[in-house]
């Protein structure tokens, strides 16, 4: 049995937080008053959370096929559905009855039940949890990336990825499509199959973690003038992992704040918390508001999860939250 990286963990909660953050941003032509600065920040800011989507694709492809061998897959396979699309079943089903309910009785008084499967396989109440089954079908084509990752070697392999960007820069594939995603998950398989201790070996000096914090930077800058469709938008995308998962595994040190816990749970429900919050704020808000919203969101998130855990027997929660 392989050891837990801690850097892992404080990174999927950097990543939870980046997630939550993303969603919650005020749109800019809803404020008060109009804000140039808030205008630049908050373009800024949804550019950088936006590396939160694809590193996740990579450390959990790195995970799946850490140590794994073809005896493996079918067990990893089983253990990832119980994880992945049980919770996936469960929050979309609740999240349908809920909103479709409240739509209900504010005066559609239409229940549409012919829709009602269509919307829970696509989560259509509560969408950033397509993340889930996306990432579980690529563990579905896990026996052939493993296969592709033993017989070829590096160049062969790394030239398949960049035939799937190429194939994604030609070709409009949609956002939530395992295609669209793959040459980041297969990297990660990549190096999670022939590094597996990586993230706790990265150590970098001061110098080249300064350069890299500055390219990151520098990076993001230039990427938020493009639209998010755009062809650089998509390489920003694929590249910015690379850059984020370094400087970070160097820097975080989140393990007194014991939360990491929560951040599955935290993810399937934020969307819907930032929706009822959402009924709450006034159309259009102040500045001050404008930031003050994502953090009492993300607050609220891992209140409601904090709580919940107590509430909850064990069982239930762990169904609950993915069996962590």
């Amino acid at each position: 049995m392989y050891k837990r990286s801690t850097k892992i963990a404080d990174l999927n909660l950097l990543l939870t937080v980046f997630i939550v953050l993303l969603h919650s941003l005020y749109n800019p032509l809803r404020l008060f008053s109009e804000s140039g600065m808030y205008t630049w920040i908050y373009v800024f800011l949804k550019t950088l959370f936006d590396v939160a989507v694809p590193t996740f694709f990579f450390i959990s492809s790195f995970l799946f096929f850490r140590y794994l061998d073809f005896e493996r897959i079918k067990s990893k396979i089983k253990n990832r559905f119980k994880s992945l699309i049980v919770p996936y079943v469960i929050f979309s089903v609740v999240f349908a009855i809920f909103f479709m309910t409240i739509d209900y009785f504010n005066g559609s008084g239409v229940l549409n039940i012919k829709s009602l499967s269509a919307d829970i396989y696509k989560a259509t109440y509560d969408p950033p949890i397509w993340y889930l089954r996306t990432l579980f079908y690529y563990f579905l084509m896990s026996p052939i990336v493993l296969s592709l990752i033993k017989r070829l070697c590096v160049l062969e392999y790394l030239f398949i990825c960049i035939l799937c960007i190429i194939i994604n820069v030609f070709i409009t594939i949609s956002y939530d499509n395992v295609f669209f995603w793959l040459p980041i998950l297969m990297v990660g398989s990549y190096v999670g199959y022939n590094y597996p201790d990586c993230f706790d070996n990265l150590v970098l000096s001061s110098k080249i973690l300064f350069f890299l914090v500055l390219l990151n930077i520098t990076l993001i800058f230039i990427v938020s003038y493009f639209p998010e469709k755009s062809i650089p938008y998509y390489l920003y995308r694929m590249i910015s992992p690379f850059l984020f998962i370094p400087i970070s595994v160097n820097i975080l040190q989140l393990n007194k704040i014991r939360i990491h816990e929560y951040t599955f749970f935290v993810f399937m429900i934020h969307y819907v918390v930032i929706r009822i919050v959402s009924y709450i704020f006034p159309h259009e808000i102040t500045i001050f508001l404008a930031f003050l919203r994502p953090c009492i969101i993300l607050f609220i998130c891992f209140i409601i999860a904090w709580c919940l855990k107590f509430v909850l027997n064990n069982k239930l929660w762990k169904l609950l939250n993915g069996s962590r």
